[in-house]
């Protein structure tokens, strides 16, 4: 998994000094980036060329020609230009009726599951393959593991739990 990642941001035109680590391991599970060796000022260590990043062009991810096109899928690519977007002008006269595109964030959190449903043909599949399996974040937690962070009187919370402590 590692190597292939490796090969492929190097045939991508990526560098990774051979005294970095990506995928340290930490003990909490988690992954860092560490150097396994002394590094000198100015020393190269990590170059991503834009062709192996999973990029939108915000001003108009439809334009084959910008200077850096967008690398999402062009039926993505055509939904997100078909959001709606009002003038200035008119969002001050109807701020009822204005609706904003997608931000940023949320254009490229679509790119991102549209490349993953299709991962093996998405021309990403080893960066795909880095990602942790599985993860404990509290958008994966239960409805009772959410509960506890609630606090309140209930003498399970973890609220309450912690102001015990504080």
């Amino acid at each position: 998994m590692q190597a292939a990642f490796l090969q492929w941001l190097r045939d991508k035109g990526g560098y990774v000094s051979p005294k970095l680590n990506l995928f340290h391991k930490l003990k909490s599970g988690d992954r860092g980036v560490y150097a396994e060796q002394h590094i000198k000022e100015g020393e190269q260590l990590l170059l991503v060329p834009v062709q192996a990043t999973l990029h939108l062009d915000v001003e108009d991810i439809t334009n084959t020609e910008a200077k850096i096109p967008a690398t999402c899928r062009p039926q993505l690519a055509v939904f997100l230009q078909q959001q709606p977007q009002l003038e200035q002008h008119e969002q001050q006269q109807q701020p009822e009726h204005h609706q904003q595109r997608f931000s940023s964030f949320i254009s490229t959190t679509l790119m991102l599951m549209s490349e993953l449903a299709d991962a093996a043909d998405s021309g990403y599949e080893q960066y795909f393959s880095t990602f942790p399996q599985a993860t404990d974040c509290l958008l994966n937690w239960t409805d009772e593991e959410k509960q506890l962070l609630a606090g309140g009187e209930d003498p399970t919370s973890l609220v309450c739990s912690l102001s015990t402590f504080i």
